[in-house]
């Protein structure tokens, strides 16, 4: 072991050095101070050496943190428009949506988006969920009742 690193070993475990003590002094000092910390620590019930001196001061992470793009999360910043609220009704009429975001409710009374057939025309006695303003109009117009709890 090289004089530079005693001499930083020392400091760390909190040790003076001066010039004069010999490289074989400085080993014995650093071998005392060393048990007399691990014995301390002993007796104090801590499981790890606590850093002592200018060690107390060195950061533990040298490595900068690296930031990359993430596809997955950009999508997340992105303005998503929201989508507009189904209102269920139950058509008197055949009839064919104007909005492309309605749903056709199936078996079990799960609503489910159409097929091909269904977006060219929905049968009368049919549940479908409409945007709200669709299914206000086709109301008034007697092309289908309310198929809410609330009526």
């Amino acid at each position: 072991m090289s004089r530079i690193e005693l001499e930083k070993q020392a400091r760390v475990l909190g040790l003076t050095v001066d010039g004069k003590m010999s490289d074989n002094d400085l080993k014995k000092a650093i071998e005392e101070k060393g048990t007399e910390t691990m014995a301390a620590a002993e007796g104090q019930g801590t499981r790890f050496h606590e850093p002592q001196g200018e060690e107390r001061f060195i950061p533990v992470d040298d490595e900068q943190p690296e930031f990359k793009k993430d596809a997955g999360q950009d999508k997340i910043k992105q303005k998503v428009k929201a989508s507009e609220k189904l209102f269920p009704v139950k058509l008197v009429k055949n009839y064919r949506p104007i909005s492309p975001d309605f749903q056709i409710q199936g078996e079990g009374g799960v609503y489910r988006p159409p097929n091909e057939e269904e977006r060219a025309k929905v049968p009368a006695g049919e549940f479908i969920a409409l945007p709200v303003a669709e299914a206000q109009s086709v109301i008034e117009k007697k092309i289908a009742e309310r198929n809410d709890p609330i009526r």
